[in-house]
């Protein structure tokens, strides 16, 4: 396991016990991780 990732790990975990967390495929297209951005910012 990367240092980013066991570093980030208790963030993640932090916020998706919130409710809060919102995951995005960034292997997708540009133009389709751009939507999916902005579909999320939209219903904040």
């Amino acid at each position: 396991m990367s240092v980013n990732v066991k570093q980030s790990k208790p963030i993640l975990e932090y916020y998706n016990n919130k409710g809060v967390l919102k995951n995005i495929d960034g292997s997708k297209d540009i133009d389709e991780v751009t939507k999916d951005v902005i579909d999320i910012l939209d219903h904040l």
